[in-house]
């Protein structure tokens, strides 16, 4: 296990997969008192009309993925999630300026002298985003109770469900390269304390 360097910044990643409970997890150690950067939230700057992302998209895929001007998230969610030669155009297009945008501010919570800093990557594994981190968090659970909690909390499909689950990387692969494993498969509570028992580990 990598030692973590008093004298700076730790970075620490977390991940997972589709309903496994990472953005639970990212809410639990924000009641804790640290920062959890969340790349989506990010990524959902970078293509807004107007920015760099969003013309290149639009270049790219075609005016089909708009909606009144802006990016129809749903049917960009559909061209890419099935076809997985466009998906890598999309991720090539979006990840270098969500990149960017974190490293920004990873500066200026450096700056004020944050000594642990998360970051929530949905792609951390699948990107180079990894590189970016002194230890990583990935957080699983079963696929039966991936696709019961998209149903129920997402709305989705279990064909759709699972055809989320295949385009993304095996929890199993994530989980050999992660410094930490948290399976999600009980309460809040139970995973609060497993995420109090990790962060005692790591800090």
């Amino acid at each position: 296990m990598p030692k973590i360097n008093q004298n700076k910044m730790t970075i620490i990643g977390l991940t997972g997969g589709l309903a496994t409970g990472k953005t639970t997890v990212a809410e639990i150690l924000r009641s804790l008192g640290h920062v959890v950067v969340c790349t989506d939230a990010i990524a959902h700057e970078v293509v807004k009309p107007g920015q760099p992302a969003f013309k290149k998209m639009v270049k790219e895929f075609g005016e089909t993925i708009l909606k009144d001007g802006a990016l129809n998230r749903t049917k960009m969610a559909e061209l890419v999630f099935a076809k997985p030669v466009k998906r890598k155009k999309l991720e090539a297009i979006v990840h270098p300026y969500v990149r960017k945008e974190v490293k920004k501010v990873m500066a200026v919570f450096k700056k004020q002298g944050l000594k642990t800093l998360f970051i929530d990557v949905p792609l951390l594994f699948e990107t180079d985003f990894y590189t970016l981190c002194d230890q990583t968090i990935c957080v699983t659970a079963p696929q039966y109770v991936q696709i019961e909690r998209a149903k129920k909390y997402r709305k989705m499909t279990k064909k759709n469900a699972l055809a989320r689950i295949k385009s993304q990387m095996p929890l199993k692969a994530k989980g050999n390269r992660a410094d930490y494993v948290v399976t999600n498969n009980g309460t809040k509570q139970h995973l609060r304390a497993v995420v109090k028992k990790i962060l005692k580990s790591l800090l």
